[in-house]
């Protein structure tokens, strides 16, 4: 088993190696059955939504000098119209406290299902809700199967998500091991969370390539369970 970035290595300098192979068992590794094996996931393992569990990113071979993108949940909450939501936050800074956001988007997940439920304006709070909430991954999820979502009841918004590949993934502090490629892509593409991701089991996002033109790709450096 391969370790998973799990300590922030600004903050422990010299150490993270042990500590990486101390912890490697704790921090939702896979099991040890080979990839080529893995043919299907339930993305609520792959993508769990629990409130306050934060992703820490950096651009892709840049190190620290471009600062970080955050993913960080904040506590479930009831929206207008009574479903259960978690938000998301989007944030780009130095650290978590002081992050810019950027974008909010409302998940949810139930029976092997991660949804989409719509986003919030960073500066008002209100909240724009799809008429049907979109599909980002779903239990039993095969390899080379499409789930579609009309997210507008006129048609004139739909979003597919497509589980590519499961695979070994490496990132700058280690591999994930049968980590899920999801392609997830909108008629328009305006959804900030539509591009390439890879999910690690029990972990969740580990890298992402954004679809908007000129979007860097990032991959995770520290996460918080």
């Amino acid at each position: 088993m391969r370790p998973h970035p799990s300590l922030r290595p600004r903050r422990l300098p010299g150490v993270l190696a042990p500590l990486l192979a101390t912890l490697a068992p704790l921090a939702g590794c896979a099991s040890e059955t080979p990839s080529s094996v893995v043919d299907e996931i339930d993305a609520s393992l792959y993508f769990p939504i629990d409130p306050g569990r934060m992703w820490q990113f950096r651009v892709e071979g840049a190190g620290d000098e471009l600062g970080y993108t955050f993913f960080m949940l904040g506590e479930e909450e009831i929206l207008d119209g009574g479903a259960s939501a978690v938000p998301m936050a989007i944030a780009q800074g130095t650290d978590e406290r002081t992050a810019e956001i950027d974008a909010i988007v409302l998940l949810s997940q139930g029976g092997g299902w991660v949804n989409l439920l719509g986003e919030r304006d960073v500066e008002t709070g209100e909240d724009s809700l799809y008429d049907v909430p979109v599909a980002l991954g779903r239990g039993q999820w095969k390899v080379g199967e499409t789930v579609s979502t009309a997210a507008a009841s006129d048609g004139s918004l739909e979003f597919t998500a497509t589980l590519t590949e499961i695979a070994d993934h490496p990132v700058y502090y280690g591999t994930f091991e049968d980590a899920a490629r999801v392609e997830l892509a909108g008629t328009q593409d305006a959804s900030p969370l539509a591009g390439t991701w890879w999910w690690g089991n029990g972990v969740g996002p580990c890298h992402f390539t954004p679809a908007a033109e000129g979007s860097l790709a990032i991959e995770l450096v520290y996460y918080e369970p």
